[in-house]
């Protein structure tokens, strides 16, 4: 009679681990997949950003080219505010790689003291060339861009992984030249600073 009693009522502390239980699972793949999604949604939307980088970078990339293409046939020889064109080309090449980089890897090159973009011993050649970045230019190391007046000048870069700092000092001097030269589209996300009595072209992350 009362083993026939307890079939009839089965132990209710076993009845409520399994309530538990059961909510808990639930639970978890509710949550779990809502997660989920979100990160996906993350992720997409900083891939989305890169993109957009890559590509306002690559059309100021063209116009550069484009100008310098002019300038070279109007005279051969370069002058100094050719030479400062070319800078900001090379500047933008470098920092399109440097998106490039950061896609892949989650993170900028790491360079916490002045890197000096001078010979093979550069952090940033290093991390860049060839994989990310193929030159056409003769002023150029394992096809990764070289101030044209190398080694006498050059680029200069800083990055503490999650952001960085790229810049050169123009050789054209003269601020009215400089700020026409940013009219014309040539400095776009480009700031130009005065520092040490000189002027400054920086190139930051955005």
């Amino acid at each position: 009679m009362d083993q026939q009693q307890n079939q009839a009522n089965p132990n209710p502390k076993l009845n409520n681990s399994l309530i538990i239980i059961s909510a808990v699972i639930i639970t978890a793949v509710i949550v779990g997949g809502g997660a989920y999604w979100w990160h996906k949604e993350i992720i997409e939307e900083e891939k989305g950003a890169l993109e957009k980088k890559i590509e306002d970078l690559e059309r100021m990339v063209t116009l550069l080219d484009e100008e310098i293409i002019s300038l070279r046939g109007i005279d051969s020889e370069q002058s100094s505010e050719d030479r400062d064109i070319q800078r900001m080309s090379d500047i933008n090449q470098i920092n399109l790689a440097l998106e490039m980089y950061y896609g892949d890897n989650g993170r900028y090159p790491v360079s916490e003291s002045l890197d000096k973009v001078v010979g093979s011993s550069s952090i940033l050649i290093k991390a860049l060339s060839p994989d990310y970045l193929r030159y056409a230019e003769s002023s150029s190391l394992n096809g990764f861009p070289l101030d044209p007046l190398n080694p006498e000048r050059w680029y200069s870069y800083i990055s503490d992984g999650k952001s960085f700092k790229l810049y050169f000092y123009p050789e054209t001097q003269n601020p009215e030249t400089l700020y026409r030269l940013e009219s014309k589209g040539f400095f776009s996300n480009i700031k130009i600073e005065f520092s040490d009595d000189k002027y400054l072209i920086i190139r930051e992350s955005l």
